[in-house]
């Protein structure tokens, strides 16, 4: 089974839709401490925050 690498995705995304992660927090309402630990995979992600990011983004979630 292939690892998605779900931070380096997001960072990508982001930065291709000019969103920075403050936009992010404030659609998603994570926290920017939180989101920033997503982002760099500092902290392990919850799926229903994955879910959320990527409804809020118009991006279907990991399978």
């Amino acid at each position: 089974m292939k690892k998605i690498q779900l931070n380096k995705t997001l960072v990508t995304y982001l930065e291709s839709k000019k969103i920075t992660q403050q936009k992010l927090s404030e659609l998603t309402e994570i926290s920017p401490s939180t989101l920033h630990g997503y982002l760099y995979g500092v902290i392990p992600k919850s799926l229903e925050n994955i879910i959320q990011i990527a409804h809020k983004l118009d991006i279907s979630p990991p399978r």
